[in-house]
């Protein structure tokens, strides 16, 4: 017999190791499976849906001549999820002169590794928006919005009011029609 024991008490010893490991690592599967099933599951769900409420339209004011007098335009809002993106220097290098924007200003959102959602420019004209959707950038996302447009310009100002950047009416009929 050797000091350290019997090869078959050494056998049992491994077997029995095992045994325990084996036991606690199915225990665990058993536990995260029925118990934090519930609590676990919202958390995925968490991680991995994103909800967007779409906003509706807003209608045409008109006045009595049936002339436009506030007109809803549809543009596009660039965002960006920053840790997706590759080179955030090569992106923001092509997507500051389309945007009119600062490139370094461009460059310090979409290399912030821990955001994961920004907006880049909102209310974007149509033509510019489909230029960069055309780039195919990975990490960017586009957002239908409507932008107000009154092409009487202060005619009736006061009656017609205006609507703010997330299309909430804020004076005038833009408020009052708001609902």
């Amino acid at each position: 017999m050797t000091a350290t024991g019997s090869p078959d008490r050494r056998i049992r010893l491994v077997l029995l190791f095992f045994i325990l490991v084996f036991g606690g690592v199915i225990g665990r599967a058993v536990y995260l499976q029925t118990v934090s099933a519930e609590e676990l599951s919202l958390v995925a769900k968490e991680q991995q849906v994103w909800e967007f409420e779409t906003p509706a339209r807003r209608g045409t004011i008109f006045d009595r001549a049936g002339n436009d007098l506030a007109v809803g335009e549809e543009t596009r809002t660039i965002i960006a999820t920053p840790y997706q993106i590759k080179d955030p220097a090569d992106v923001s290098r092509k997507l500051a002169p389309l945007l009119k924007t600062d490139e370094k200003e461009l460059l310090a959102l979409l290399a912030d590794r821990q955001s994961g959602f920004v907006y880049l420019a909102r209310k974007v004209e149509r033509q510019i928006a489909r230029q960069i959707e055309d780039m195919e950038i990975s990490g960017l996302g586009f957002i239908t919005e409507e932008k107000r447009r009154y092409p009487q310009n202060s005619l009736a100002a006061q009656v017609v009011g205006y609507a703010g950047t997330d299309n909430n009416g804020l004076a005038g009929m833009e408020l009052q029609l708001d609902e």
